[in-house]
């Protein structure tokens, strides 16, 4: 018998099996909306397998993942398709790489194919939320993993370029040359510090899940700076800089090489390639600030941002004029500062899926 309770309560979204096997997953019109899918779109993603079930990493969302869908992977694409008014996420087959190359593969190049082209930044704005930090080295506090972490951590109230400096040198490719070589490490890096937690919260049967996702991301940045390089792409290397007191910065560096600058008309034939510093701050979830300098070879510098959060533009404008007296006072001519008070574009991952740039011999 049905009655008014019945008729006036609310669905609940759930995920429900797609007839045909575990191959697809619906999604209720409300999962679909906040991920911001449309049909026809096909979306790379991490599968992130926890102890209370996995979950799809899409970007800085995530969503649960019913037993058995994907399982065995750690990264998977999807097509969205509308079914009877639903989205529906179907698995479609990777570029195989056993078809590329005529042997098998050992671990290495297993792992190494898997993290290129799955540059995020998900677990490592998770794990270095200044509230995650504080947290983190209060619970190690009686280890020198702890004092480690603490050691590392910059402050954005009294930041200094040789701090700067050190923490790029301790981390990314830098670092990796460096112990390569044999040379003498101060400090130690943002990655190997990670390991370390990640180790002792093992010890201590604790889940270090997102630990092992924010190292992930990690090595998928060095992986896709060494692969511009041999992939014949343009120049460009990742760091990640964390905070004590604020969301980490994710910034790169890199060159723009003659024929992208020619296509995109930011300079004229004869002159060199222009290099750029690009910078991505997470203010709070879902907004992103993001800010790109350009130089030149005659010490020119063009400053372009993107700050969607509106006492944070109304900051930049009031002190666009200082910007620009500190840029002059270190040598550097102003060609342009623009500030946009929407979030930038999303870029798109500077490696396609399936590419293989790397081959590892072990």
């Amino acid at each position: 018998m049905l009655t008014s309770e019945s008729v006036n309560m609310q669905a609940r979204p759930n995920l429900v099996y797609v007839e045909g096997g575990t191959s697809a997953l619906r999604l209720a019109p409300e999962q679909a909306r906040g991920l911001g899918l449309r049909e026809g779109q096909v979306i790379n993603a991490l599968v992130a397998n926890r102890p209370d079930g996995s979950v799809l990493l899409l970007g800085a969302k995530s969503l649960a993942l019913p037993p058995g869908f994907a399982a065995g992977q750690t990264a998977v694409s999807l097509l969205v398709s509308l079914v009877g008014g639903q989205m529906v996420l179907s698995l479609t087959d990777r570029q195989a790489s056993a078809q590329i190359k005529p042997r098998a593969q050992g671990a290495p190049q297993q792992r190494f194919n898997r993290l290129l082209g799955q540059i995020g930044s998900f677990h490592l704005s998770r794990q270095l939320n200044p509230d995650r930090l504080s947290r983190l080295i209060e619970q190690f506090a009686d280890s020198k993993e702890g004092q480690s972490l603490r050691e590392l951590l910059l402050s954005g109230r009294s930041l200094l370029p040789d701090q700067v400096k050190r923490s790029m040198e301790n981390s990314g490719l830098f670092l990796e040359n460096q112990l390569k070589s044999g040379q003498m490490i101060e400090g130690a890096g943002l990655k190997s510090v990670l390991l370390a937690i990640q180790r002792l919260m093992k010890a201590r049967q604790m889940d270090a899940s997102g630990i092992w996702g924010a190292i992930d991301e990690l090595e998928a940045r060095q992986l896709d700076s060494l692969s511009s390089v041999l992939g014949g792409r343009s120049f460009n290397l990742s760091w990640v800089l964390p905070f004590i007191d604020q969301m980490p910065v994710f910034l790169s560096l890199g060159k723009k090489t003659d024929d992208e600058a020619d296509e995109k008309g930011e300079h004229k034939a004869g002159e060199r390639s222009i290099w750029y510093v690009d910078l991505e701050i997470p203010v709070k979830d879902e907004v992103r600030c993001g800010a790109n300098l350009e130089f030149d070879k005659e010490n020119q510098v063009k400053v372009t941002a993107w700050i969607p959060h509106r006492e944070l533009f109304s900051l930049a404008v009031k002190h666009k004029e200082k910007l620009t007296d500190l840029l002059q006072q270190s040598g550097l001519s102003v060609l342009g500062t623009q500030f946009y008070p929407t979030q930038r574009a999303q870029r798109e991952p500077s490696i396609p899926p399936g590419f293989k740039g790397l081959e590892v011999s072990a």
